[in-house]
Order: C-alpha cells, then structure tokens, then sequence
C-alpha cells in the first residue's frame, strides 16, 4: 500500500434462428371427469440460437375407429417453449457444441362424450432430417404420435402414460449409456416398455392440418437395423420392460431415429399404447476435465466470493479451515466468510469420486484491506533549512514493513514507521511516499 503527500516548502514559511425438421414427440391425455379431457402433446425440433419454428396451431385428430370425430387446436402461443439440456449423463463427458433441441409442450381441455369403443389421438408433423444413419432420410418423411382411449364402458375411466423424462439430446459414443424412460399413470395399471417401429404419416403436407387415421405406416429401416436393433451398438440398445431403463453403448456416430412405447395394461388386457419417437445424436464427447482456481485478489476482507473456470459438473470446496469440517462447499461459485484473517489453502475438486476428477489448490490470504496515510507530527527551520518528523498511520500489524521516498530530502529513505528528522535545503515543492507492506497485502 502506497500513500503519496506534496510537499510546498517556501522559505521558513502542503431468436431469429429456424428450425429445420422435426426430431420427436409423444401425446398423452389425463381424463378430468365429465368427459373432460386435458390433452398434452410434446413435439422436438432442431433449433439454432433463438427462437424454434413449431406450428402456430398444430392439430391433434380423434378418431373413433377411423372415423374423424373432430381435430383439437392446440395454439403455440399457449404452449410452454423451452431448450433442451444438451447433458451425456455423466459428468465426465462433455458434448461437442453446436446441439440444439427445442421442446413445446402444448396443451388443450376437450369434452368427449362417450361413444361405444376405443377412441385414437393422433399428431403429424413432417419432416425428418435427411442426415438419419438407420433409415432412408428423404426430406418428405413424417412422424405420426398417438395414443387411445379406452371404452370407458368396458373399462372404466383412464388417463395416458406421461414419459417423466425429457429423452437425451446426445449420447456419446463408445460409452455406457442408461437412461430411464419410464412413464407415470394415476389408475394404477401396469405398464410395460418395449423398443417399437417409429410411425410415417399418412397425409401428405408439412404442417397437416388434419392427421390421417389409424393404423400408421411404420418407417421402414435399412436392412442392417431394425426396431429391436435401431442404432450402432454393442451391447445392443434394450429396454427393461418393467423398468423403461433403456441402455446400451453406440459404436458408430451419426443420427438415429428410434421408437420407445408403453403399453397400459389393465386386468390382463392391453387398453393403450403410447409411443414416443425421438432422434438421438451419438457424438464424440470429450473427456479432458480441468480444475482451475482464477486467482483471487488478497487482502479484500473475511468475506470471498470464489470464481471457478473449471470445465466440470460437480464441485467440491474445501476453504482450508483445519480444525473445522463444515468450511465446504457443492455450488460452483460460493462465497465464504472467514472467522480470522490469515492464511489459507483452498482446494477444489471437480467431478469428485469420478474416474476424470481433477483438483486444484490456491493459497489464499484473507485480511482486511490495509488502509494507510501518514502526517507530519513535527517541523523546524534553522539557517534556511526546513525539517520534518513524519508518522504513519494505518489499520497494519505489528509484522509490517515500512519504506518511505522524501524525494530530495536528506535522507532520501526512511524504513520506520515513525521518520528520523528529515531536512529540505532549498524551497520548492516535494512528493513524499510511504509504502507499507503487511502479510504480503
């Protein structure tokens, strides 16, 4: 800390980014009584930096059999839009840039009066990208979603599988990947999970105002794959049918469409089937984890709030207090205040307890920002010649180091907090500096 004083000596006298094609969606309903019915559609989209291009009304069909009973508006400007974690599941892999997925979640309260057996939902939407590894990718094929309800008659009042998880946006290749697809329903059915042939449309259109009426045409794969078989891979993607857990390791980059369904089953008998189609990415993901303490600036204060430039998901901080146990931290940039000034080493761990953690340590010195002045405590003038006394002043320690710069006074230099007397010859005006130096602040 430096403190600079003049010295006047006179004579004995101071978004709009587009999306391009669809990549997924599911529809479910949940049955509100008096023949309400709440219908949820989800639809994915690939997305740039903004804003995503989802229908302004996309239109979900009822059939009975195949008989169009009416098509439900679902307007995008009640919809709830949102982007995609982009997130492999494990915290030492990081995806590569550039993904991006958009979901709106669009939602609609219908009356249905009850008719004589199984109604159909169906939403249709093209197109599919035209990068798709495991089946033809013209720029002209659709996605049918759909789901049914059951005679309420035969078998009572019933609302849809709701998949709980958004699916994943990319998975890395050549790594373990498990991920739960498993599904919610309030009536207590048994639900079972299987690999299932995503669905075409059957109405030619890009934004189909009124989707055609079951059954669906199946996307046709390239003979190497199949739906039991849709991606790359070793072992082989599968789903638990009790569970949903879907896992399996790709061994080929690329873009992949898949099928996942859960059927709903209710005293023995199937009453639903629910499918969701999605596009899963496999990209190379990197596994160069760096923990990395910025430094901080010493001498602020007790209170610190930490910066972190490491690259992981998890964090765990240690403040450096020996005898305590509780000076830590999970959040990637905490603020911790100190009980004493002095001298700590902190330590961060990034991705602890997984095969890529990394640590960083920094040694850290907290006090109290060191605050310094000084005055002249006394003066004299003999023979022309002015002299000075000048003391320091400040919030230091007893440790602290004292060094002072008079300019053309005799003696120039002075390393005590308190100066011998220091004499001036010839008027004029002169800079006098104390520098303090304490704990290294």
């Amino acid at each position: 800390m430096k403190r600079f004083f003049t010295l006047l000596i006179i004579t004995c006298s101071v978004l709009v980014s587009h999306a391009t094609h669809i990549v997924g969606g599911d529809i479910h309903y949940e049955y509100l009584g008096n023949d309400e019915y709440k219908i949820i559609l989800r639809v994915y989209r690939d997305c740039g930096t903004s804003s995503t291009n989802f229908d302004n009304v996309a239109d979900v069909a009822l059939y009975l059999g195949t008989d169009l009973q009416f098509t439900i508006p679902m307007n995008l400007s009640d919809a709830t839009t949102s982007f995609l974690p982009i997130d492999t599941g494990d915290p030492c892999l990081d995806p590569p840039e550039g993904l991006c997925v958009a979901e709106a979640i669009y939602e609609e309260t219908v009356t249905i009066p009850y008719q004589a057996g199984t109604f159909h939902l169906a939403y249709q939407r093209c197109c599919r990208n035209t990068t798709l590894v495991n089946c033809e990718s013209n720029d002209d094929i659709g996605m049918t979603v759909t789901t049914q309800i059951p005679d309420q008659v035969v078998y009572g009042e019933n609302s849809a599988p709701n998949f709980t998880n958004f699916p994943p946006v990319v998975i890395c290749l050549n790594e373990p990947f498990a991920f739960d697809h498993s599904a919610t329903e309030p009536d207590g059915d048994s639900l079972v999970y299987t690999l299932c042939n995503p669905l075409l449309t059957n109405v030619a259109g890009f934004e189909i105002n009124t989707p055609g009426p079951p059954p669906y045409p199946q996307l046709e794969f390239y003979p190497e794959y199949n739906y039991n078989y849709p991606i790359d891979s070793d072992p082989a993607f599968a789903i638990d049918p009790e569970t949903g857990l879907l896992t399996g390791t790709p061994i080929q980059l690329g873009q992949y469409v898949i099928g996942i369904c859960v059927e709903e089953w209710r005293d023995g008998e199937l009453i639903s089937t629910t499918n969701r189609d999605f596009q899963f990415n496999i990209a190379p993901c990197s596994q160069d984890i760096v923990a990395n303490i910025p430094p901080e600036e010493p001498c602020t204060g007790l209170e610190v709030t930490f910066d972190n430039s490491s690259n992981g998901e998890l964090f765990s901080w240690d403040f450096g207090i020996d005898e305590l146990e509780s000076d830590t931290s999970d959040i990637m940039e905490p603020v911790f205040t100190y009980p004493d000034s002095g001298q700590y080493t902190v330590t961060l761990i990034v991705n602890p307890g997984f095969p890529c953690a990394d640590t960083a340590s920094m040694d850290l010195l907290i006090y109290e920002p060191l605050e310094v002045d000084f005055e002249m405590i006394d003066d004299y003038c003999e023979d022309g010649v002015r002299s000075f006394i000048f003391q320091g002043n400040g919030n230091y320690t007893g440790t602290a180091e004292f060094s002072w710069d008079f300019q053309d006074g005799l003696p120039t230099f002075d390393d005590a907090e308190t100066t011998d007397w220091i004499s001036y010859d010839d008027p004029g005006m002169y800079d006098v500096t104390l520098t303090v130096e304490d704990h290294d602040c």
